[in-house]
């Protein structure tokens, strides 16, 4: 199946946000908004 057809099936995506990925920063926005900084290398 190609991987067009095997996304189309994926219901839920879940990400690790404990530090391990992230650098644990979160940048507070004008407007009140939050933002959560990740590593993506």
């Amino acid at each position: 199946m190609p991987a067009a057809g095997r996304a189309a099936k994926v219901r839920l995506v879940l990400f690790d946000v404990d530090g391990v990925l992230t650098d644990g920063k979160i940048v507070m926005h004008a407007d009140g908004t939050e933002s959560k900084v990740f590593d993506i290398k």
